[in-house]
């Protein structure tokens, strides 16, 4: 038997002569002595040290023992006579093979924020695809998971332990405490939470775990997606207005803005080539199969208003612009006139088709971005003032006047 460093042995029997002496080897074959030259002791010695056994080189020893590889001890018994008798018994298996490493994740929603080509910040609308990432707006806790490793050598030297950290990606400060995992969820999934934490937002954050078989070899294995903290809403560019609020322009025209418009009588764009939000029903929805865009073009101008919009691209440089909502009210920050309507990320422009619209009312669209971490910041329009038709009845407009902002005016002058 071997236990702690030596070799025990004993119920080896003589009726006839004493057993004089025993001789040990250690092989890598039963009987062989490959790993050091065999020893001799008294026959009354029942006890020996490995390091009896084995060579002293270090290297030598390297050499022999391969991975996969049984290593032997033996012990024969002789007596008076000369006569002898040998039992070999396996030392120990040889694992030179670490762990096979599986996916370690953080615990979150994945975001692929993209890149505006200028100047390598990511951006929801421009530019290139950048690299996905977990976001979270939390600063105080993270959690990684992962499925256990497996131990594909030839030889599984037993139980794995873990631990896992959290390193800042600057500098490769651990910033999460090593911490063991606690017992398998019922899918076997490990997991690692922290609390107390202090996150900087906007800072990319890895998470390292390190696995170690029963016989010591260890592989250290990262977050296949890093972890970042956004606590920030998404950006516009361009200024705000008075209420701190985004810019959104009414009109179809970038750069321009309109204060006035028909309220009936607008053809609206092809749906097929401008975001087009169809909300005569009174629920707002995308235009988007040919069914519809065949009933919007099958229904009499007269009986709708159409909110052409232009919206300055949003974007977050931590986790990137989820979505876009749209949505129209009487004033701005409320929607009474059309509830919030998803739309694509990328949209910059749009058009809105209500039910026709008061005379002499005023209506706001509103954009609202939501990033990855479910944060969100809007921009609204300054609100643009419906006229009448000319020509129709009770309508006093000759087409001459002086529109007025709405927000700064009681009325448009007809």
């Amino acid at each position: 038997v071997a236990a702690a460093g030596n070799v025990s042995w004993g119920g080896f029997y003589d009726a006839h002569s004493a057993i004089t002496s025993y001789t040990l080897a250690l092989g890598t074959s039963p009987l062989g002595a490959q790993v050091g030259a065999s020893v001799t002791v008294p026959g009354d010695v029942r006890s020996l040290p490995l390091s009896r056994l084995a060579v002293a080189d270090p290297v030598a020893v390297e050499a022999a023992l391969f991975d996969g590889l049984d290593l032997w001890v033996s012990i024969t018994a002789t007596n008076a006579a000369g006569l002898s008798a040998s039992v070999v018994a396996p030392l120990l298996a040889v694992d030179r093979t670490s762990p096979t490493v599986g996916p370690v994740l953080f615990t979150g929603s994945i975001s692929t924020p993209r890149l505006l080509p200028a100047d390598g910040s990511t951006d929801a609308t421009t530019g290139g695809v950048g690299i996905a990432r977990v976001v979270q707006a939390d600063s105080t806790s993270a959690s990684v998971a992962w499925m256990p490793f497996t131990d594909t050598g030839t030889v599984v030297s037993g139980d794995i332990a873990y631990t896992a950290s959290i390193l800042d990606t600057r500098d490769l400060s651990v910033v999460a405490a090593p911490m063991q995992p606690g017992a398998p969820a019922a899918t076997g999934e490990l997991t690692v939470a922290w609390s107390d934490l202090g996150l900087a937002s906007g800072v990319l954050y890895v998470a390292v775990v390190t696995a170690v078989d029963g016989a010591g070899n260890s592989v250290t294995a990262r977050s296949q997606q890093l972890l970042v903290v956004d606590a920030t809403p998404p950006r516009q560019a361009g200024g705000r207005n008075a209420l701190g609020y985004g810019l959104v322009r009414d009109g179809s025209m970038a750069g321009e803005d309109s204060d006035c418009q028909p309220r009936a009588g607008v053809t609206p764009a092809n749906p097929g080539d401008v975001l087009t939000i169809d909300a005569r029903g009174g629920v707002g929805h995308v235009v988007s199969s040919g069914e519809d865009i065949v009933a919007l073009a099958m229904d009499a101008t007269s009986s709708f208003s159409v909110l052409p919009f232009v919206c300055e691209p949003f974007h977050d440089e931590e986790s990137g612009v989820e979505l876009l909502r749209v949505a129209v009210g009487s004033s701005m920050g409320e929607t009474s006139i059309m509830e919030w309507v998803d739309v694509s990320s990328h949209t910059v422009a749009g058009q809105v088709v209500l039910p026709k619209l008061p005379t002499g009312s005023v209506a706001f669209v509103g954009v609202q971005a939501v990033n990855a971490a479910g944060l969100t910041a809007e921009a609204w329009s300054d609100g643009v003032r419906m006229l009448c038709q000319p020509g129709t009845a009770g309508c006093d407009f000759d087409g001459n006047f002086v529109c007025l902002a709405p927000w700064s005016a009681s009325a448009a002058t007809e």
